[in-house]
């Protein structure tokens, strides 16, 4: 079943079975959440990965890591600035000011540190499993799994397939000082699904009314009630124009 290479406390795995069911429930058109995700979940969530601000107190410090020199923003502290609406399809695009000068924009197909941590936590509670699969595409080189390794194919992507803990959800699959994370996570009860698609910035979760609305009310996190035929494009922010 594996393949015998580990990305710290992620392995590759080979054998190809645990995927197949996704390749069922996820589709390619049209791209709304269940294109993410897959269909068939009691609800989903959709959660806005933060902008970042310098902080005054340490921005300066350059002996520190990034994470402690700068602040996380909502996307709703940033509409308010500029006048815009946040709601549950709420695009970045159409709420950001032209040019974004607070600092860094939402990180696009990475699961930020902070972000992956609290969900971590979280998710374990809503899964009897100790173990989760882990699906990362191949396209979105360099990485640090082996170009050989066996691949599944979903509709928009071709992904390898890893086991490991829910920590691998941060775990950097890339050669510094570069950053990429896993694209997919489902525990092997297959309870809840987690995305992270290249292009958008944000994660969705399909997963069991419960835990869902526990999701909705976690602090640290941004997060929206979502419907699996939500739109994920830029189009379908329809508020902000």
């Amino acid at each position: 079943m594996n393949g015998g290479f580990r990305v710290g406390e992620l392995e590759v795995v080979n054998d190809l079975s645990p995927a197949r069911w996704l390749v069922e429930h996820i589709h390619e058109r049209p791209l709304d959440v269940g294109a993410i995700v897959p269909t068939g979940f009691a609800a989903y969530a959709r959660l806005l990965h933060p902008a970042y601000e310098p902080d005054p107190a340490t921005a300066a410090r350059r002996d520190l890591p990034l994470a402690q020199r700068r602040t996380a923003r909502r996307w709703s502290e940033v509409a308010a600035e500029t006048g815009a609406v946040v709601h549950p399809l709420v695009q970045w695009e159409r709420i950001a000011p032209a040019s974004y000068t607070y600092g860094d924009e939402p990180a696009t197909g990475v699961l930020p540190v902070d972000y992956g941590t609290i969900l971590a936590d979280f998710l374990r509670w809503h899964t009897t499993s100790e173990s989760c699969w882990f699906g990362v595409w191949r396209g979105n080189q360099p990485l640090l799994i082996p170009d050989r390794a066996s691949t599944f194919r979903l509709p928009q992507r071709e992904m390898y397939l890893l086991r490991g803990p829910l920590s691998g959800l941060v775990r950097n699959l890339a050669p510094e000082p570069l950053r990429k994370t896993v694209n997919l996570c489902w525990p092997e009860d297959e309870a809840w699904v987690l995305g992270i698609d290249v292009d958008l910035r944000s994660t969705y979760l399909a997963a069991s009314r419960r835990c869902v609305t526990e999701l909705l009310d976690l602090p640290g996190l941004e997060a929206y009630a979502v419907n699996a035929t939500d739109s994920v494009t830029i189009e379908s922010d329809s508020v902000n124009r």
